[in-house]
């Protein structure tokens, strides 16, 4: 009986030691995992901020390029129609 204690210690002492060392490999790698998720949350979260805010601004700039065609528009019609602003244009030099 004694001999078989002195012959399975060394074994059983180096799987016990293998498993110690591979559960705590798994924690770790359990606790990047989840700290890698975590900062890809909020990468995502940040990417949608910054789409809703360049969405937002793209709204507002198409909403003044058509205001401002308009009023293209009716300074063409106006140049037509207007003999101040056709004298005024006449005045300037060309190149």
């Amino acid at each position: 009986m004694q001999r078989w204690k002195r012959t399975l210690a060394l074994p059983v002492t180096l799987v016990a030691i293998a498993l110690g060392f591979l559960i705590s490999l798994q924690a770790q790698t359990q606790k990047n995992v989840s700290a890698a998720e975590q900062i890809s949350i909020e990468r995502m979260a940040q990417m949608k901020s910054v789409l809703a805010n360049s969405q937002a601004q793209n709204a507002l700039l198409q909403e003044a390029h058509v205001g401002l065609l308009e009023e293209l528009d009716k300074a063409r019609k106006r140049v037509g129609t207007d003999p101040n602003l056709l004298t005024a244009w006449k005045g300037f030099p060309t190149n």
